[in-house]
Parts: structure tokens; sequence; C-alpha cells
């Protein structure tokens, strides 16, 4: 028996029975499996022991895979595989927005927004905006949007970061979400890390 199943493994193993998954969404699935998912005690970091959640505070209910029952009200939370929450992954948060039609960097920036809470595109809208883009802060993934993305490039990147780090010290303010304050602050610097090193 291995060691430990590791996220990329986990996502290899799923990924051979779904040649429809493109390349940027095996590549970043990993990353997104290894910010939202609870082991059970003493095998963290191994996907053959997965476990559900229930965190006060937290809106979205009974969580397993970072896929919560408030979102997938029809999921079968406590039986969720890594291969369904894949499946939510793709389906709900990556082609949700045609994540492969959009640049590099901001694509992941988008997704993870979905899959952690916010509203992606006027988080990317209002971040570029902080550098010169003039954008309506509307929600609509347009052409302006996706023209400034790629004027902008990585230099939009960490303004977009910063617009959801905002959002995560004013969520904070209220006691019931301050206990998550590190935890988001954290994943904001492990995504940057994760973008800037990777394209």
């Amino acid at each position: 028996m291995p060691e430990k199943l590791t996220a990329l493994e986990a996502v290899r193993a799923v990924r051979s029975t779904r040649p429809e998954w493109s390349e940027a969404f095996v590549a970043f699935a990993p990353w997104l499996l290894d910010r939202e998912t609870e082991f059970e005690g003493g095998h963290w970091g191994d996907f053959r022991f997965v476990r559900w959640e229930k965190v006060p505070g937290d809106a979205g209910g009974l969580t397993k895979f970072g896929s919560d029952q408030r979102s997938h009200p029809s999921a079968n939370i406590y039986g969720l595989t890594v291969a369904d929450a894949l499946e939510i992954y793709w389906h709900s948060y990556w082609c949700a927005v045609a994540a492969d039609t959009l640049p590099e960097g901001y694509r992941e920036i988008i997704v993870d927004t979905r899959v952690n809470g916010g509203d992606p595109v006027r988080t990317v809208q209002r971040g570029l905006n902080k550098i010169g883009a003039g954008l309506r802060v509307d929600g609509d993934l347009g052409r302006e949007t996706h023209k400034a993305m790629l004027r902008y490039g990585k230099r939009g990147w960490k303004v977009c970061i910063d617009v959801r780090r905002d959002r995560f010290f004013r969520l904070a303010k209220t006691p019931e979400h301050r206990k998550f304050l590190n935890g988001w602050l954290a994943r904001m610097d492990l995504l940057e890390r994760y973008i800037t090193t990777s394209f």
C-alpha cells in the first residue's frame, strides 16, 4: 500500500476516465483539493482518509472536499468520493465560467473565487479597475473584461487577489467569520504563489 495518496495522484487516477477534462483543469484541481479537504486524524494529506465536516458559522453546512450541501442540495455529501468532488469542480466551477477560454492566472482566480465564495467576475473587474481598466463592474464576463485581462496580464493577478483579501477582512469584522480569517488569507498567499510560479 502506498504511504499516502496525494491530491495529484487522486486527480491522475480519476483523470484516466475523464478525457474531456482539460490540461489546465487537471493541473489546478490538485491545488483545489489540497485547500478544500479535511482528513481523519493522523492522515493529513492522504486522500484515502477524507472526512466530512460541519463547521459552525459556515453557511454551507455539511461539507466534504469543499462541496457543501447548500450549494449542491442533491449531492450525497456524506458519501462523496474524490471522483464525485472533481466532477463538481469540473461542471459547477470550471465549465460554468468557461475557464478554458480565460487567460492563465485569471481563470484560476475566478474558479477559486467560485469555490471559496464571492463574486468571481466582479472581483476581477474591481481588481483590474484599480490599475486603470475602467470596466463596468457588472459581473459579466464579456469582451471588455476579457480584453482587460489580456491587456494587463500578470500585473492584474495580485490586485485581483488583493480584492479578495479586502473582502475577507470585511467579513472577519463579524464574530462568526473572524475565526476563518487566517485560513482565508493563507489561501490567498498560496494562490498567489501558485499562479506566479506556474505561469
